[in-house]
């Protein structure tokens, strides 16, 4: 706003138009706004009309927890059909997200009812169930998101003047923990190419070269936590440096890799 941009809350978008030389974004309150340039960072859920060039994908679920004491430390936990993660919450207690594949058992069940999840989780691991023995759901249901193309990176040009940020250029392995900082990262990265006048493709081009490293190294140590919990866990105790060495490889700088 101290920039001179024109910011407006609590107004949905529900469709973007492509024009000549520019785009309209429907919004839910009946009015329109143009621009030449359209970033897109609706995260993991789709805006109609462009969604992600990407089948399938993972079911994503997260539930807040009280009753849990994790200090500063976060905890990844196996889990039947994917994995989950237990960091702090603001305030107190914790938050649940777990990352589900599509035939889970009781997958229906896992994503609306918070008793079923906690159960699911502690039966995975010893962990699991040491860290969640006094968890109670501070939510009524879980929050979820189906779809979730865990590994995709858009690397097309697109629709011109299309510049995609965030979860909508490349969802990295939630177990990465770097969501965040690649979606701030992306979103430097797409202002910087607006304002030398490049294209949406140029910006795609080198946002897929950036971070396709340690994309390939997160989506590794992704599919091992769900189909071989037990091997990515005796690598990293039998090389103790392991993670810290993965975990420096999957970290989005906001200036450099």
């Amino acid at each position: 706003v101290a920039g001179g941009a024109r910011l407006r809350r609590g107004v949905a978008a529900q469709a973007a138009v492509p024009l000549a030389g520019g785009w309209r974004l429907r919004l839910a309150d009946g009015t329109a706004e143009t621009g030449a340039a359209l970033v897109l960072a609706t995260g993991k859920h789709e805006l109609r009309g462009l969604a992600r060039p990407a089948a399938g994908g993972a079911l994503g679920v997260k539930l807040a927890l009280e009753g849990v004491a994790l200090g500063d430390a976060m905890a990844l936990l196996a889990c039947r059909g994917g994995y989950a993660g237990l960091q702090p919450r603001a305030g107190g207690g914790a938050n649940l997200c777990l990352a589900l594949q599509p035939g889970t058992p009781g997958l229906a069940s896992l994503a609306r009812d918070p008793v079923a999840l906690l159960a699911h989780v502690a039966a995975g691991s010893a962990l699991g169930r040491e860290l969640l023995a006094g968890a109670r759901p501070a939510w009524a249901r879980p929050l979820a998101v189906a779809g979730v193309p865990y590994g995709f990176i858009h690397r097309g040009a697109g629709a011109a003047g299309l510049f995609r940020v965030g979860d909508q250029a490349a969802v990295v392995p939630s177990l990465c923990g770097d969501g965040i900082a690649m979606a701030l990262a992306s979103g430097l990265a797409a202002a910087s190419a607006i304002a030398a006048g490049q294209g949406a493709g140029a910006h795609h081009a080198g946002w897929a070269r950036r971070i396709g490293p340690g994309m390939r190294l997160a989506g590794l140590a992704g599919a091992l936590m769900q189909r071989a919990p037990g091997v990515l866990v005796a690598g990293v105790g039998s090389w103790p440096g392991l993670a810290g060495w993965a975990a420096q490889r999957t970290r989005m700088g906001l200036e450099g890799g």
